[in-house]
């Protein structure tokens, strides 16, 4: 007898689609239910706890020593921070919130198309034929949960705000590019889940810009003076993101104006939403990469630089997950544009403990100095 759940036109399903099956999608609920319902108290103490075991376990696999790391208590929570003074701009608790909820949100959306990439047409907003697109624009997303997370975490502005005006950027363009393709979307599918997963991208991503957009308004106006750079960057370390950043931003920025022509010129074919959903994400990647030769800093480029190689990662993997996908020259730049990513967001990471000992020796005072 032919079992509805356990195949779909013949071809058996994964476990976790048959799961996904027999109701609506948990993912859409998480996103509904953690922008609308759960208190900011409630999100910002849950997510710290998290992060708190995700920072963890960073500190072991890149080696920072407590000379980058220091763990204090705040409101019954261990907190991985970065031996935070009080001195600086504290991050305001309405951005806090809204970057916490992004965390979560932007998690979820990477895991509808980065893992169940074969299966938008029943766990997204919209179908992705290509599985390749989809896997792309999730590893975009996935890289946003360390930024976003790593900037939850941070007390003072200086060391939050770096991936803030590519964010600011991006969900702009989504909703730009969504009300542009609003048919597109599985608004009237006969499925819960589709419907579900399209009415719940529309509202955040109507709610979220002007939302987010005020937040950055109200914690510029704040005020409040940077202190020194605690871990500067090295000069060609800057260069090297500022010139990278040209090319993306050009890519970006044609493929969203133009992406029926854009596209054609692309490493595998993308569809108009893709094309301009893969679009803000280049801009927005492109607007990263200036922030952190703006800020010069390499700690306070941290969530910036960790998010650069797990987008570098998920995306190769992506690659490697569909290999006959892309070709030609185009597919040969990107490989080359990941790598350059990775590359640059890697060695801010492992310079990052060792930058952070060399500034502590400089402000440390002189023995022959002391009385």
């Amino acid at each position: 007898m032919h079992n509805p759940v356990a195949t779909v036109h013949g071809r058996a399903q994964p476990p976790i689609c048959t799961a996904f099956e027999r109701g609506p999608s948990v993912i859409v609920l998480v996103r509904i239910g953690m922008f609308w319902r759960w208190g900011p108290q409630v999100l910002t103490d849950n997510l710290r706890t998290a992060l708190h075991a995700a920072g963890r376990a960073a500190v072991g696999l890149f080696g920072i020593g407590s000379g980058a790391w220091t763990i204090t208590r705040r409101g019954g929570h261990a907190l991985p921070v970065a031996d935070e003074g009080s001195s600086g701009q504290p991050v305001l608790r309405v951005m806090r919130v809204l970057l916490g909820a992004g965390t979560v949100l932007v998690f979820a959306a990477g895991t509808q198309l980065y893992v169940l990439s074969a299966h938008t047409d029943r766990y997204f907003a919209w179908s992705i034929a290509n599985p390749l697109t989809a896997a792309t624009i999730g590893a975009f997303y996935y890289g946003a949960v360390a930024i976003a997370g790593l900037s939850t975490l941070a007390r003072r502005w200086d060391r939050a705000r770096v991936g803030v005006p590519g964010i600011a950027v991006f969900l702009w363009l989504t909703i730009a590019a969504s009300l542009a393709h609003l048919t597109v979307l599985h608004l009237h599918s006969r499925g819960l889940a589709p419907r579900t997963a399209a009415i719940a991208w529309l509202v955040i991503y109507i709610a979220d810009p002007p939302l987010f957009l005020l937040a950055y308004v109200l914690q510029l106006r704040a005020g409040g003076r940077d202190p020194a750079r605690p871990a500067p960057a090295p000069a060609w370390h800057r260069w090297a993101c500022a010139v990278l950043a040209v090319p993306v931003l050009v890519a970006g920025v044609g493929l969203f104006a133009f992406p029926g022509p854009g596209a054609r010129h692309w490493a595998w074919p993308l569809p108009p939403i893709a094309a301009q959903a893969l679009a803000a994400w280049l801009i927005a990647l492109a607007l990263l990469l200036c922030s952190v030769a703006k800020e010069g800093d390499l700690l306070r480029s941290r969530p910036a630089t960790t998010g650069m190689v797990a987008f570098a990662v998920l995306q190769l993997v992506a690659l490697a997950r569909y290999p006959h996908a892309a070709h030609g020259a185009a597919a040969i730049a990107w490989i080359v544009l990941l790598a350059a990513v990775g590359v640059l967001g890697g060695y801010a990471l492992a310079r990052l403990p060792a930058a952070l000992r060399g500034s502590a020796g400089d402000r440390a005072p002189s023995p022959s100095g002391a009385r």
